[in-house]
């Protein structure tokens, strides 16, 4: 078994329209500065390569593979973990409707780990209603993967709303947790810091958070603030606007210390869980 160590995280920040060779050249372009400051692990948010109309997310998702094919190729000559926070793919249960699906790359640009939302955003809200769920499947499956020692848990965006995905990674051991996304100006402001801070704090884990910022596609504007909670739920680095990247340091002993502090008994493995909680 590899041994826990050291290692930089990045959490990349990004405001992207419609151009999805636009986007994909943005985030390369940030991925490749992180990386030379010593990331070792680097994510993307939610919607990184496309957030436009909906009524043209089955267009961008069939463009997916190529952006992917880039994304290999770039952690293969960084020798670097990069989280493809999300990218559209074409659903396997539901026909005409796409999945959200967070990628994992290793050094070596293959998959490590691949993750489908489980809990799509179907809201109403003052600023107008969100219904994911008429575009996209819902994913079924949790995931983890070993990213030098440590375990990686994923997540994406809305999931944070529901501790129980949470608890269930720490119940499969994760350590740090990713959680691309794209929150809306109104919960954003309200709940973002907050839920993070606690998915933290609850699983003694740290929260890797990258975001969406600003004016994106289609009017479509989010709030930002990407940052990396500490197992403590101290925020260790925090970009609130514009485009960009934070860096933090996970430390293996800070984990072990919270831990030690306040001894939490993890959930059982989610395929214990009653089947309306998977």
């Amino acid at each position: 078994m590899v041994s826990m160590e050291q290692i930089k995280a990045a959490a990349i920040q990004l405001s992207p329209g419609e151009d999805m060779d636009r986007n994909a050249q943005t985030a390369l372009d940030l991925v490749r500065d992180a990386a030379k400051e010593g990331a070792r692990l680097i994510a993307l948010p939610e919607y990184f390569a496309y957030y436009g109309a909906e009524e043209r997310w089955a267009e961008a998702g069939a463009m997916t593979s190529r952006v992917v094919s880039a994304f290999r190729q770039e952690a293969k000559n960084l020798d670097v973990y990069i989280l493809m926070g999300t990218v559209l793919v074409p659903g396997s249960d539901s026909p005409g409707k796409l999945a959200n699906t967070s990628i994992l790359l290793d050094p070596d640009g293959e998959h490590a780990a691949q993750y489908i939302k489980r809990h799509l955003f179907d809201v109403s809200l003052d600023s107008g209603e969100f219904c994911e769920s008429q575009w996209l499947e819902r994913g079924k499956s949790f995931a983890t993967a070993d990213v030098e020692g440590w375990k990686l848990g994923l997540s994406i965006c809305f999931d944070l709303r529901f501790p129980h995905h949470f608890a269930a990674l720490r119940g499969m051991d994760a350590n740090v947790i990713a959680v691309p996304s794209a929150f809306s100006l109104e919960t954003g402001a309200a709940h973002w810091m907050p839920l993070i801070r606690a998915r933290a704090i609850e699983t003694q884990c740290y929260v890797i958070a990258p975001a969406l910022v600003g004016e994106c596609g289609a009017g479509k504007k989010c709030f930002g603030s990407t940052a990396i909670i500490d197992p403590w739920g101290q925020v260790a680095a925090l970009k609130e606007h514009g485009e960009g990247f934070v860096m933090a340091l996970l430390d293996p002993s800070f984990v072990e210390r919270v831990r030690r502090k306040i001894p939490m008994t993890p959930s059982p493995h989610p395929s214990s869980y009653p089947e309306g909680d998977k």
